[in-house]
């Protein structure tokens, strides 16, 4: 793997390679774990010139303690790439991606960017279309690879693309989250939490479990909202931003048992660190 810290010596090196292989691109924030790892090993597996990025970027943090204590492992990061057989490491500095005479565009996300995620943390999904369209505007990937427990990033991050009609069109892979053994999510966030902590944090999984079951069994979504509300905070937990049930199809909410396939979406905070989760229902 070579790695590459400016936007020409990342250009010099893709020219070479544009025009044999089908270009897959992974954007990361770094401390990387075993789901970006499958992020690079399902590209490899379609045959791509795999490209990852590290890049913290500031625009989609909306409390900049959060932007400050982000884990930054660029080393480490890079050692399990190589691992990992990722064919090429992007690692800008800020004013790289956002050089004084940048001009941010504004993305029109509809109603995507007012619920949940969008509600508790406002400009964040502007900023993260931000610095994933300028990031495919300089690499100019075939396909973009995506963790779904991220999912409303990557249903923002789908409709930008699909909006941008008159740029060269990519293909979003979205890729199952990747789980411990006791069904904690992966997370650069986990690096943050307690042993303890961590042992917590896997009661946030097991509740989406059991409302799924109490969903599919019939129960109201106001009673198993209110009730694994309470749930969770008994565990331990600090607060919940939300946990709420909405559709696949159109990402609206939905309150009662329907044959239409949906998604439990959930944040909360855990020793000060939010942690978000999801579980699709079909």
């Amino acid at each position: 793997m070579e790695t590459v810290t400016s936007i020409n010596e990342l250009k010099e090196k893709l020219n070479a390679v544009n025009s044999i292989k089908k270009l897959a691109f992974v954007p990361t924030m770094g401390a990387l774990h075993a789901g970006h790892i499958e992020l690079i090993r399902k590209a490899k597996l379609n045959g791509a010139y795999t490209v990852c990025s590290i890049f913290v970027n500031p625009t989609q943090f909306n409390d900049p303690n959060d932007y400050r204590l982000y884990p930054r492992n660029f080393i480490q990061d890079e050692v399990l790439l190589t691992n990992n057989f990722c064919d090429l490491l992007f690692i800008p500095v800020v004013s790289e991606i956002y050089p004084t005479n940048f001009n941010p565009p504004s993305y029109n996300l509809g109603s995507l960017e007012y619920h949940l995620e969008g509600q508790y943390r406002p400009g964040h999904f502007q900023g993260v279309c931000q610095v994933v369209d300028r990031l495919i505007s300089i690499i100019e990937p075939d396909e973009l690879y995506l963790g779904k427990k991220d999912y409303q990033q990557c249903l923002v991050i789908e409709k930008m693309l699909k909006d941008q009609l008159h740029k060269k069109q990519v293909e979003l892979v979205k890729i199952n989250t990747v789980r411990q053994n006791d069904g904690l999510a992966l997370s650069s966030r986990n690096l943050r939490l307690s042993n303890n902590g961590l042992i917590m944090a896997n009661k946030l999984f097991e509740n989406l479990q059991l409302a799924a079951i109490s969903f599919k069994e019939g129960s109201p979504w106001h009673e198993i909202e209110s009730f694994h509300k309470k749930r969770i905070l008994n565990f331990g937990f600090d607060k919940i931003d939300y946990f709420a049930c909405y559709g696949i199809d159109n990402f609206e909410p939905i309150f009662e048992k329907t044959s239409t396939p949906c998604i439990i979406l959930t944040a909360v905070y855990l020793e000060g660190i939010r942690l978000i989760d999801n579980l699709e229902l079909f």
